[in-house]
């Protein structure tokens, strides 16, 4: 009888041991915060608390974007950015530069696509930036056609995608995306 009961015990072991090797790990997520013309100390811990309570994710904000290099980067997986400031450096442009390019995520938040001002290679890495001579249209309603259904953006949506906002904002960055999405011109500005 004794026998059975250890068996029980180690089974149960073994069993728990089993479900925790099949619990996903969780995301490393650092979140860039600590500058923007929106209010960053109302968004960020939003943000971070909307990833946070998915179970899927662990995230540490950084307001001091000055600390950051290729060792902070090495410890993540993705940064989701609530920073619109200035340029920090050559150490933070290279570190983030070789980050999403050794495949990592960098996901931006509203106005983090105007962050870091005369930094083209970010332009490129986020696609879409709001500089000088950008606005928002009268609020309105427009329609976003899905050009590449296989793009990794947009695979997974259905139908036209319908929005209504405040406007598209008016840039030449902005037309770089008409390879997966594309809108009405009167939205982006005109040529």
């Amino acid at each position: 009888m004794r026998r059975f009961f250890v068996g029980l015990l180690v089974l149960g072991t073994l069993a728990s041991f089993g479900a925790r090797a099949q619990t996903p790990k969780k995301i490393p997520v650092l979140v860039f915060s600590g500058q923007n013309n929106h209010n960053w100390r109302l968004t960020t811990p939003h943000l971070r608390s909307m990833l946070e309570q998915t179970g899927r994710f662990d995230c540490r904000v950084v307001e001091d974007l000055t600390a950051v290099g290729p060792e902070l980067l090495a410890r993540y997986d993705l940064i989701l950015s609530d920073y619109n400031g200035g340029r920090i450096g050559e150490r933070f442009e290279k570190a983030l530069t070789d980050f999403v390019a050794g495949g990592k995520g960098l996901v931006i938040v509203h106005a983090a696509n105007n962050a870091f001002n005369g930094w083209d290679d970010y332009d490129r890495m986020i696609g879409a930036a709001w500089r000088a001579g950008t606005y928002h249209p009268a609020f309105g309603q427009y329609e976003v056609t899905i050009v590449n259904r296989a793009h990794a953006i947009t695979r997974r949506a259905h139908g036209e995608l319908h929005r209504e906002e405040h406007g598209a904002a008016k840039a030449p960055v902005v037309r770089k995306l008409h390879d997966i999405v594309t809108a009405a011109e009167e939205c982006l500005g005109g040529p």
